[in-house]
């Protein structure tokens, strides 16, 4: 196969490679588009169809058929590679069109801006290097035409990109190509040698990138709905923008003489001066539209906390959901520190970070928030936790107060031990224990005796610290594990859980002991004993089945004289 080759002319041989590039860049589009399926329906079909132009150009440009240069097929090929140009510019203008679901008329405008401004510099350049060169109009227009056309290729490239596609090698392949082929196509028309070998690098560039372009996995992405910054009057569309508008004025000073220069400096100056402006609005309208959404962000996060001041399950839930929101808001680190731990301040501390500490009340912690060292705290930052503190302290003062009342529901106010509701309620979960496990559980029924005589001698006063010393002798004589309360008047009761019967019966006479010590009051010395009754617990006993044994086995031995310890066993109370 090589031998026809090489009896071909030099010029025939460099053309079949040539149309072997074409169709290697068709081919790769057909493969590319399989290897990679866009995400959405895109433009990728019409690059296809513009290199399978391209590829047919080539192929009806072989000197092998085609000797005049003005015959019907030169006429077809340039036809062709005006086709392609308008396919290819399609192409990528459907790309773009696809990832901005509004249509990007913003983008219309700009790739506008850049085919005029290209289409403006082109025609300069071309139209000055044919001056005096004694061709017609049509043959000058025709020559023309390609270039051209190649205008809004670039503009559909450069509009891809402003969509985000900047992250993708695919997109800046694109834009390679339209750039190598302008160049190619505008140096063809400037030096228009016939087989100019020197300038088809150019177009190699361009075929190779529309390979490289459509083979890559980015293509797939290029379909994909543009990310909402993508859209944004962002820097590099601002460069786009001021180069075509620059590009206008440029070429007035080109072709201007003497004082005609001034106003194309002008222009050129002023089309500067504008960007830098909306530059700046683009700026100051970026840092208020943040602002406006960490605004929006810290008021969601203040209507968080104050929902979970109401409706959270315990303070501890809350103060949970209280971290949490700030955190997400401030992007900092909060905590609840020990209450007396200092005034509203900030405080930093070299290499850490900077803190921001709200008390919360009187007995109640303070609010500390961690700021990174790169972000300090703001003004905003201060009363946004200024205000979470004091929902905070709401709350918070809340379940303090809720807690209060419950303890005071279930404590006895004078002793602060456990008050009947609060015994019956801890006895029946040792009962059901106790029947788990079958370990031993026994009730010890105290009253005290001759306390009516300190009540009638010394004063209530006297007998309510009296109550409170029984209260602190009974759990100094008991167990870790068991429970004293105060059920009435002098009446108090022990629950004793895994307790077998000598046990039990141990601590009741250690109880009588104690009890029958005096009692150093202000007033004077009080002397009093106790009677205790003691019941053990059986099955199908019930709180209040289980304190009647016991009250019972405390009245026998008030009956027997007081100062006794009595066992309810069986049906009647025995003496221990």
């Amino acid at each position: 196969m090589l031998l026809p080759v090489m009896l071909l002319p030099v010029g025939v041989t460099l053309d079949l490679l040539w149309l072997a590039i074409a169709g290697a860049a068709f081919a790769a589009t057909l493969i590319g588009r399989r290897l990679h399926p866009p995400a959405r329906r895109s433009g990728l079909g019409f690059l296809s169809a513009s290199m399978a132009m391209l590829a047919v150009a080539a192929a009806l440009d072989l000197p092998l058929w085609r000797d005049d240069p003005s015959s019907a097929l030169a006429t077809v090929t340039t036809v062709l590679h005006a086709s392609s140009f308008v396919l290819i510019a399609i192409a990528m203008m459907r790309l773009a069109a696809v990832r901005t679901p509004d249509g990007d008329p913003e983008g219309w405008i700009d790739a506008g801006l850049v085919a005029i401004a290209t289409a403006a510099v082109l025609y300069d350049i071309i139209s000055a290097s044919m001056a005096g060169t004694g061709r017609s109009l049509i043959a000058s227009a025709s020559l023309m035409l390609l270039p051209l056309l190649m205008a809004p290729v670039l503009a559909g490239t450069v509009r891809l990109l402003i969509t985000g596609t900047h992250r993708y090698v695919a997109a800046w392949c694109f834009f390679a190509a339209s750039l190598a082929s302008l160049v190619g196509n505008v140096l063809y028309i400037l030096d228009p040698v016939p087989g100019q070998v020197e300038l088809r690098p150019f177009w190699l560039v361009a075929y190779v990138a529309v390979a490289w372009g459509t083979l890559h996995p980015t293509s797939a992405r290029l379909s994909e709905p543009a990310p909402a910054t993508g859209t944004r009057l962002a820097f590099g569309r601002l460069v786009v923008i001021g180069t075509a508008l620059a590009a206008l004025p440029a070429v007035m000073l080109r072709g201007a003489g003497g004082g005609s220069r001034v106003p194309a400096i002008a222009a050129i100056v002023s089309v500067a001066l504008v960007l830098w402006r909306i530059a700046r609005l683009l700026r100051d309208r970026e840092r208020a539209a943040e602002a406006l959404e960490h605004r929006a962000e810290r008021e969601s996060a203040l209507s968080q906390i104050g929902r979970a001041a109401v409706t959270a399950s315990s303070s501890a839930a809350f103060v949970a959901e209280l971290t949490r929101d700030i955190d997400r808001a401030l992007q900092a680190r909060s905590a609840l520190l020990g209450s007396g731990s200092g005034a509203d301040r900030d405080d930093s501390s070299p290499g850490d970070v900077t803190r921001v500490v709200v008390p919360l009340g009187a007995r109640l912690e303070s609010l500390e928030v961690r700021f990174p060292t790169d972000r300090p705290a703001s003004d905003d930052d201060r009363r946004f936790v200024s205000t979470a503190a004091d929902l905070a302290a709401a709350a918070l003062r809340r379940w303090e107060v809720e807690d209060q009342l419950r303890h005071r529901s279930l404590h006895d106010h004078l002793t602060g031990l456990p008050n009947r509701a609060l015994i019956s309620e801890r006895l029946l979960t040792a009962i059901d224990r106790s029947r788990i496990t079958d370990a031993p559980l026994v009730v010890l029924f105290i009253d005290l005796d001759g306390f009516k005589t300190v009540n009638d001698t010394l004063g209530h006063a006297a007998g309510d610290e009296v109550l409170g010393e029984v209260a602190a002798r009974l759990c100094a004589e008991v167990r870790v594990a068991d429970i004293v309360g105060r059920l009435a008047g002098d009446e108090f009761v022990v629950v004793c859980e895994q307790a077998p019967a000598d046990t039990a019966t141990a601590l009741a006479h250690r109880l009588l002991h104690a009890l029958s010590e005096p009692f150093e009051l202000d007033l004077g010395d009080a002397h009093i004993g106790a009677s205790i009754g003691v019941a053990h617990a059986k099955p199908g006993d019930d709180p209040e089945s289980l304190l009647q044994r016991a009250d019972a086995a405390m009245y026998h031995a008030k009956h027997l004289g007081k100062g006794q310890v009595i066992v309810w066993s069986g049906t009647a109370p025995a003496c221990s």
